[in-house]
């Protein structure tokens, strides 16, 4: 039996001083990114697209 784990992502906006990024809180929680780093919209939505095609590949 195939015993896939899965959750679903936070995306929170924040303010880092020069301009507003995406924060993605879940991946910074189970330490797959650092929790300072900031994603533009097409970087969110590229990071967001690769781990929903992670378990096809």
């Amino acid at each position: 039996m195939d015993q896939d784990n899965a959750f679903n992502e936070q995306v929170a906006i924040e303010d880092s001083g020069y301009g507003l990024g995406l924060k993605m809180l879940m991946g910074a929680a189970f330490g797959t990114q650092p929790r300072e780093l900031l994603f533009s919209q097409e970087e969110a939505a590229e990071v967001l697209w690769r781990r929903f095609i992670r378990p096809l590949e």
